[in-house]
């Protein structure tokens, strides 16, 4: 009789929970969101207006009626009770249905670091890498000391092929987290696809002092000795091993514990800027301009730098996303400010093609034909990018140029200026006038297809850096291509190579790179054509060049500095600077901390 009733009991309820699930759909679909939830609730126990109690209605919607009802009622949730469950829904669910633009104007209007993190991994997870990028960015801009935001972006960035930025934004997870063995497993294998085999090998050395019996590191390490002997004979992979470990003699030398690798070291922890900065007077700054990214402050590479020794400017043309960037930069502690307005060659308004793809975005028509042959490639993944690469809608744009810019906002000087602007490069440089000339560096994207119709290319762009007296240093985050109709993705085969410096690659065609300028005073007193840079400015280009990982040029400067500076009978700051590379020299051999003094 029990069981009999039991059974009744359990028919009753079931039914009854279809009826609240179909009054739910119902109240959903009449646009009743907030009813139709309280329904869905009692139909599964759960407590009405909580994060769960819309999310689980959303995905009951998609599944009963299709996307759209699901982001109609992610979108009703907002404010009543959906908390970051129901944004990272929503905002994966926009990017489903094709937009993405909404979900990044979404993710740039939240506070939620969370949301904005796991809808990044969700849309990695589905290969839609670049709305994926934004979203872990903006999770690095509201959190950024949060070591899984970096990993995440990181991660994204390998996804893209945008390998130096993976490498960065992974050494800055590290450096928050060091105990993250996948992160330092990560690390590795990204430095042994591009090619960096030693810094490959000490990244996973490092893991190895920490862990002597992680599996991963050893694979890893294992797989990158077979590479470098190009053989599958046991002891030439085990001498290959051992001569990882014994390369700098001791394998727990305590130098290289707390770092990712002591390649890395180099890059994440600088030894030359702290004791330049401790000379340079207090109240100089480095006086950065960013005319191609939102979030400026947020690049790895100045991040190694004291906050309160840099000015940022940017430019954004939204005003309230503007004011946010702003509130944030100065939370940080950083001078300087973001702009609501574009750079140009002149000041005016100009249509501004938005693509689908939030880093297509420019002034210039899109040579569809030509992009439409591409696919968009890394070792795991592939989109093709007519599906993801394209313009979707059309808006007037105001600008302005450098010159223009800096008069109404009172700067006077610019030490580096980084454009990032899908071809307008070359037109905003050659309107810079007298800033241009005060310029120490400048890193510009550059072309080697005409991906944009009338887009300059590298030789370009080079040949104009040249005659405005800036040496071409290095390309950085190079972008290859595969082709779209083809069945073989070359990066997938077995044995496949991309890495650098090599007498072949698998990565595919380059389309761009970001070409790295700097000042070389030194070889223009060897010309008879000497620059007339001031004490100041040769530190803070030494400076520079350490940030982007011309060390060596960086040290040659504060050498070059002090020679002349005891010609003119300045022996004090000439020891000062003497000093201060021998300090950054040990630093970097790892025989002694950089310490950083007091300013003057």
């Amino acid at each position: 009789m029990i069981e009999r009733l039991s059974r009744v009991v359990v028919a009753v309820r079931h039914r009854l929970g279809l009826a609240f699930r179909r009054e739910a759909l119902r109240l959903a679909q009449r646009g009743r969101f907030h009813d139709a939830q309280w329904e869905y609730a009692r139909a599964t126990g759960l407590t009405p207006d909580t994060d769960a109690s819309w999310t689980e209605l959303a995905r009951y919607c998609e599944e009963a009626a299709g996307l759209p009802l699901k982001i109609a009622a992610l979108e009703a949730s907002l404010g009543r009770g959906g908390g970051t469950r129901a944004q990272s829904d929503l905002l994966v669910a926009l990017v489903r249905s094709d937009r993405a633009n909404d979900a990044v104007a979404m993710a740039e209007r939240i506070s939620d670091p969370d949301a904005a993190l796991t809808a990044a991994m969700q849309l990695a997870a589905m290969g839609s890498f670049m709305p994926a990028e934004r979203f872990a960015r903006r999770a690095t801009t509201l959190a950024a000391g949060r070591a899984d935001a970096w990993f995440q972006l990181g991660s994204i960035h390998a996804g893209l092929q945008r390998y130096d930025d993976a490498i960065a934004a992974i050494e800055e997870s590290i450096s928050l987290d060091p105990a993250n063995a996948t992160a330092r497993v990560t690390l590795g294998q990204v430095l042994s696809h591009v090619g960096r085999v030693d810094e490959a090998a000490d990244a996973f050395r490092a893991l190895l002092r920490r862990d002597p019996a992680n599996a991963d590191a050893w694979s890893s390490l294992v797989h990158l000795a077979q590479q470098a002997t190009s053989s599958r004979n046991a002891g030439d992979i085990a001498r290959q091993v051992a001569a990882y470990f014994e390369r700098e003699g001791d394998a727990t030398s305590s130098a290289a514990q707390s770092s990712p690798s002591a390649a890395a070291a180099g890059r994440s922890k600088l030894q030359l800027a702290p004791q330049l900065f401790a000379i340079l007077p207090r109240h100089e700054r480095i006086v950065v301009l960013d005319g191609g990214a939102r979030d400026a402050h947020a690049d790895p590479r100045w991040r190694q730098l004291p906050a309160d020794r840099l000015a940022f400017h940017g430019f954004e043309p939204d005003p309230p996303e503007c004011d946010r960037l702003n509130e944030t930069l100065h939370r940080l502690g950083y001078q300087g400010a973001y702009h609501p307005i574009g750079l140009w060659k002149a000041e005016g308004t100009l249509p501004f093609h938005v693509n689908k793809a939030s880093g297509g975005s420019s002034f210039l028509d899109q040579k569809i034909a030509v992009t439409d042959r591409w696919r968009f490639e890394n070792p795991h993944q592939t989109s093709l990018a007519r599906e993801i690469f394209r313009p979707e809608r059309t808006v007037d744009m105001p600008v302005t140029s450098i010159p223009q810019w800096a008069a109404k906002a009172g700067v006077t000087s610019v030490d580096f200026c980084k454009l990032n602007v899908q071809g307008a490069e070359l037109d905003i440089l050659a309107a810079a006038g007298p800033l241009l000339d005060g310029m120490l560096g400048v890193l510009a994207e550059a072309a080697f297809v005409e991906s944009y119709v009338g887009r300059p290319f590298f030789s370009d762009i080079d040949a104009f850096m040249r005659r405005s007296r800036f040496t071409f240093f290095d390309l950085v985050a190079h972008h290859y291509i595969g082709r779209a109709d083809v069945a073989v993705v070359a990066q997938h085969l077995p044995g496949s190579s991309g890495r650098l410096g090599q007498l072949t690659s698998s990565w595919g065609q380059l389309i761009e790179g970001h070409s790295l300028y700097l000042r070389d005073p030194i070889d223009a007193e060897r010309c008879g054509t000497a620059m007339d840079l001031s004490e100041v400015q040769v530190i803070k280009l030494a400076i520079i060049a350490e940030v982007f990982g011309q060390i060596e040029f960086g040290f040659e400067l504060v050498q070059w500095l002090a020679a002349r500076l005891h010609t003119k009978r300045e022996a004090a700051q000439a020891t000062r600077l003497t000093s201060a590379l021998a300090a950054a020299a040990a630093g970097y051999q790892g025989t002694a901390p950089a310490a950083i003094g007091a300013a003057s």
